[in-house]
């Protein structure tokens, strides 16, 4: 290869190899963050308590 011995080709090649491994590693990780769904409706968090509570408390007067 153009005069360059046979072990520093060999190390170029594994350098080759190794970069490739982690670019790949790079691109399955932020594949994998932008895959996130988020499934809790965080607006809706404050009407889903009141209602509970208004649930509780009439099932408290009911047993009375």
């Amino acid at each position: 290869m153009n005069g360059i011995s046979p072990q520093l080709q060999n190390q170029i090649t594994q350098f080759q190899q190794v970069q490739q491994q982690l670019q790949h590693l790079v691109d399955d990780l932020v594949n994998a963050l932008v895959g996130t769904v988020d499934l809790v409706d965080d607006h809706d968090d404050t009407m889903a308590q009141l209602q509970r509570t208004a649930q509780h408390e009439a099932g408290l007067r009911h047993g009375a």
